[in-house]
């Protein structure tokens, strides 16, 4: 019996321990379908990445073709804007660059939607977001390489998050400091398009995207997995050994 205890409680260290020193960062995907685009724009979101880890959240926005910097004043630059409801509540967050309450809560997604959500040009019901910051995409063109992080409570940047534009991608990681010290597990959506006028949103429907979502990354999982398994081993080993 005590044999038992001793395997119990190793086994369960093990474990402890495994998860400790390799808990994987909260991975989550959206995907969006592809040529949902409105207005005449050609810029589509196709899905978003999004990783949290230790003191930044990660965001990778994937779209259905190349895209461009704001800075290259290209026909396919991207510009538009990552609404960020950092403590996933709809019915809070800042009025400012609004200026008052938006229908259907404060983000830009809700702010470009006409009175009538069934209006073809935009598509889409409202979304149920109260930022507390946004991404403004397209203020890379007076920085390039750099986005700003924007307070909705202040209307003034909270600091830049370094943006890269992989062919058919554009990534930014935010440092949590400028988003309130949140732990990184927030509501958002996006708003994209071209210099001329939004052209895609993300998600679609009426609840918002989150980066919530735990992958765990196999070596953890196979970590675990043959730690338990030598412990198993080893407590017959000792059993067969007491028989006899």
């Amino acid at each position: 019996m005590q044999k038992r205890r001793v395997l119990l409680a190793l086994c369960g260290a093990t474990m402890m321990f495994c998860f400790a020193f390799t808990q994987p960062a909260r991975a989550a995907l959206v995907v969006d379908p592809s040529g949902d685009v409105f207005n005449t724009g050609t810029i589509d979101i196709v899905g978003v990445t999004t990783t949290v880890s230790a003191g930044s959240v990660q965001f990778m926005i994937n779209f259905a073709g190349a895209v461009s910097a704001p800075s290259a004043f290209a026909p396919n630059s991207v510009v538009g804007f990552v609404d960020l409801d950092t403590d996933q509540n709809s019915a809070t967050g800042g009025t400012a660059p609004w200026g008052g309450p938006v229908t259907g809560g404060n983000n830009w997604i809700n702010f470009f939607i006409p009175p009538n959500p069934g209006t073809p040009s935009i598509p889409g019901p409202l979304i149920g977001l109260g930022d507390e910051f946004y991404v403004d995409l397209g203020s890379e063109l007076f920085h390039p390489g750099l986005v700003d992080i924007v307070s909705t409570a202040t209307n003034l940047s909270t600091g830049v998050a370094a943006i890269t534009y992989g062919g058919t991608s554009i990534t930014f990681s935010i440092l949590l400091p400028l988003i309130g010290n949140d732990d990184g597990l927030l509501n958002y959506g996006a708003l994209v398009g071209d210099f001329l006028s939004p052209t895609d949103r993300i998600p679609n429907g009426a609840l918002p995207a989150s980066t919530a979502a735990v992958v765990p990354e196999p070596a953890t999982v196979l970590l675990v997995g043959s730690g338990l398994i030598a412990l198993l081993r080893l407590g017959r080993r000792r059993s067969r050994a007491a028989a006899n």
